[in-house]
């Protein structure tokens, strides 16, 4: 309590510095954004764009309103091709200039500290823009200079023109580069349109060419066949939602990885996320500590899957990455691996059979498959009485988690020497 008493005065100070300074009533005398725009010479050439749209006048003229401009420098507008400003001042090209002016001003007034929060911002055209304020980075430019605050709002020098982008998803899935593989299968199931709506705001979950190289071969080439159209199509389904998600904050919109926040793909199932490294970096971070400066003999990762995965096309995949990564961050390639296949806990449920009996699958062929690898069976450990009925349950029973850590324990050691054998 005592800190937060003492930072108070210094957080509202400036606040009421601002107030009672720059909010003149008569906008002649206000230190408006437009004026203050005007007394700058580095900003001549956007004082012209402001001067030409609706909304740079009332930057100007009204204080009861509250904006944020990034405003390009001189130098900013000299890096554009030549003739670019004359042309788009030409009165035919009045939309576009409202357009480009637009994308330069949030609708909000957010102080230096308000900015360092955000990941992308929800410019007055409606269209976002990334920034990471504490990099100095807002899309493809940079911020230079102090920030500039005014009557009514802030001002950012920037050292590029803002270009706001009206491509759709799809387009701009196709001209990044990096997904080639991904809008194939988008083409191929037929989703296009999906990806292509204007009419509404959506979020891809866009898997990159390296993360299909990730996948076996064979079974990328599969998605493609024409017996498995509706698989593609469902797959493809699962990596949009619609609405606006992002690993960062966005104002006024809900940020993913919070509580209670979770979105639900056009498939209709859940998306789970969580920030990288949330749990797996704090766990390395042990592990290194307590074997600093001694050798290992052996490592084994004892596996026990959630709920959170059950329709996971790709299981294999990841939990073969998982891998991988251990035995980078351990510098030890032969790492046993002891999986525990989940229950038969839902197989009377045809929404979950599915999915259920896909990892229990894969589960037991990736555990068969790795040179050191081992799979434990729990069916019989969540079996419980209820009602005089015998079901099985989706947790285990209390003498069902002992058995189970006593399994996990003789199939880990039954790797370690098998590994010593062959030494």
């Amino acid at each position: 309590m005592k800190n937060t008493l003492k930072r108070l005065p210094i957080v509202l100070a400036p606040l009421i510095v601002l107030s009672g300074d720059l909010r003149a009533a008569d906008p002649a005398e206000a230190k408006t954004i437009g004026r203050i725009v005007r007394e700058r010479p580095d900003l001549s050439n956007f004082l012209q764009l402001l001067e030409k749209t609706e909304v740079g006048s009332q930057l100007s003229e009204r204080t009861n309103i509250r904006r944020t401009i990034f405003a390009p420098t001189d130098a900013a507008f000299a890096k554009l091709p030549k003739d670019s400003l004359k042309t788009l001042l030409a009165p035919r090209n009045d939309d576009r200039l409202e357009e480009v002016f637009g994308f330069h001003v949030l609708n909000r007034s957010v102080p230096p500290f308000g900015l360092e929060k955000y990941a992308a911002l929800q410019m007055a055209t409606g269209q976002f823009l990334s920034i990471n304020y504490q990099k100095g980075i807002i899309g493809d430019g940079k911020f230079i200079g102090e920030s500039i605050p005014c009557s009514n709002g802030m001002i950012y020098l920037v050292d590029r023109v803002l270009t706001p982008n009206t491509d759709d998803l799809f387009q701009r899935l196709q001209k990044d580069g990096r997904f080639k593989i991904f809008t194939k299968a988008i083409t191929a199931s037929r989703q296009g349109k999906l990806f292509q709506n204007m009419h509404g705001l959506y979020t891809t979950f866009a898997p990159t060419d390296e993360a299909f190289g990730k996948l076996p071969r064979e079974f990328v080439d599969s998605l493609f066949l024409p017996e498995n159209n509706e698989r593609l199509e469902d797959i493809i389904k699962h990596h949009i939602v619609e609405g606006v998600r992002a690993a960062g904050k966005i104002p006024g919109y809900f940020s993913l990885g919070v509580s209670d926040v979770t979105p639900v793909s056009a498939f209709g199932q859940q998306i789970n996320f969580k920030v990288r490294g949330e749990l797996y970096d704090p766990l390395i971070k042990k592990v290194k500590t307590a074997i600093k400066g001694q050798g290992l003999e052996t490592v084994t990762l004892v596996w026990m899957q959630g709920e959170s995965d059950l329709n996971n096309t790709a299981y294999d995949a990841y939990l073969r990455e998982l891998l991988e990564q251990l035995q980078s961050d351990l510098a030890f390639k032969t790492i046993n691996i002891v999986i525990g296949r989940i229950s038969d806990s839902g197989l009377d449920n045809p929404k979950r059979l599915e999915g259920r009996l896909n990892i229990r699958k894969v589960q037991k062929e990736f555990a068969e498959a790795h040179p050191r690898g081992a799979w434990v069976d729990t069916d019989d450990l969540n079996d419980r009485e209820v009602d005089g009925e015998m079901i099985h349950d989706l947790h285990y029973t209390k003498e069902g988690y002992q058995v189970l850590g006593k399994r996990f324990a003789e199939k880990s050691i039954a790797l370690i020497r098998k590994g010593k054998k062959k030494e």
